[in-house]
């Protein structure tokens, strides 16, 4: 083998890996906006079991909006958009449902701190809850075998 063709050979190896990185960076962005429209989704059908009419969402906006921002946030901190780590399911699904665990419980918080948690129903917030995981738990089952 000569030194034209290893280095041929390195050059093949470096944008095999390059499109590895730009395909995951890609997988990672479409994760992100698949939770981003779970969510939403998952309002509209909380609001439709909750008030029957799914159009009332705009009542809950701030808080969806807070949630969804809280959730991406912390799935980025704990690297759960990062291709490698979906390899494991159960890992990933259980520090996904932490994430979104805690993203309601800063949306609590801060509808207590700031009093106004008599606009936006509890039992709301739990449907929401269940309707987001029921939604997200499939969805992430498909993205890891991706």
């Amino acid at each position: 083998m000569s030194k034209l063709d290893r280095s041929e050979i390195d050059v093949q190896i470096l944008r095999s890996q390059r499109a590895t990185h730009l395909s995951s960076g890609a997988v990672s962005f479409w994760i992100a906006l698949t939770d981003l429209t779970v969510l939403i989704c998952g309002a509209i059908g909380a609001t439709w079991l909750r008030l029957g009419d799914p159009l009332e969402v705009d009542r809950f906006g701030l808080v969806i909006t807070a949630a969804a921002m809280a959730l991406v946030l912390g799935n980025l901190i704990w690297s759960n958009y990062d291709v490698e780590r979906m390899a494991s399911t159960g890992r990933m699904l259980f520090h996904w449902l932490l994430v979104w665990t805690i993203a309601l419980a800063l949306v609590f918080a801060a509808l207590f701190f700031t009093k106004s948690g008599e606009e936006v129903s509890r039992l709301w917030v739990g449907y929401w809850y269940v309707v987001v995981i029921g939604l997200t738990l499939p969805l992430r089952g498909l993205w890891s075998s991706v």
